[in-house]
């Protein structure tokens, strides 16, 4: 029973995984982050259908267990936790990661570690350094930007036409939203740069450019990564 308890959680809490459709010469996990209701799932689809990405998900198995730095970033999220439900998700999800790692393969990621654990990284880095470097070898992360009022419009879109309302939007006003999208996407744009800082890849992507504009600047980014 408590076998399957803990598939049921590993399974339910993973990543969506891309395997990107070209080769490069090391395997990296790239990161795709940006604020809820930007645009991540329409614009992987897009990649899928330019066949930058493969259709289907990656099945990530759960053989390592071990690692001190995603231990270590895991207690700076748990000083920061008393819900131990989210702590026991956001476990799960480090153990994800560190078994994503041992795909031989670039592989893209929706939401990964890098938007779940965006502050504690960036604590992380100022900390215990060394650990940050270890959980970001071999990762690379896509942060997408917009302005406020185009998420909002994204945002509103979404409720008049699929009826849905994600929780972090509901019982918000505009201006609400636009603070909490601004803060949300400050954090990212500050482990950017203590990735840039270190010498890790990543690209920022202003989605109001256009499709056509991202889905060429992610296909030079992966093709460029070394």
């Amino acid at each position: 029973m408590k076998a399957s308890v803990y598939n049921f959680l590993y399974n339910r809490a993973g990543f969506k995984a891309y395997r990107c459709s070209k080769s490069t010469n090391h395997s990296f996990v790239i990161d795709l982050v940006g604020p809820p209701g930007i645009g991540k799932t329409y614009l992987i689809k897009s990649l899928i259908k330019n066949s930058i990405l493969t259709s289907r998900r990656l099945k990530v198995g759960k053989k390592k267990k071990e690692c001190a730095s995603r231990a270590r970033l895991l207690s700076i999220a748990a000083n920061e936790l008393d819900d131990i439900d989210i702590l026991q998700r956001k476990a799960i999800k480090i153990l994800y990661d560190l078994n994503m790692h041992e795909f031989p393969a670039t592989v893209l990621v929706d939401e990964g570690l890098s938007h779940q654990f965006t502050n504690e990284l960036c604590l992380l880095s100022e900390l215990y350094p060394d650990d940050f470097r270890a959980i970001m070898n071999n990762r690379a992360v896509i942060n997408l930007t917009a302005s406020p009022e185009m998420i909002n419009e994204r945002i509103k879109r979404r409720s008049r036409t699929k009826g849905q309302t994600l929780s972090y939007h509901k019982n918000k006003t505009c201006d609400e939203l636009s603070l909490f999208n601004i803060e949300v996407m400050g954090r990212r744009a500050m482990l950017i740069r203590r990735m840039k800082e270190s010498g890790f890849p990543s690209l920022t992507i202003d989605v109001d450019k256009g499709l056509d504009k991202m889905i060429s600047d992610i296909d030079n980014f992966i093709l460029d990564l070394q």
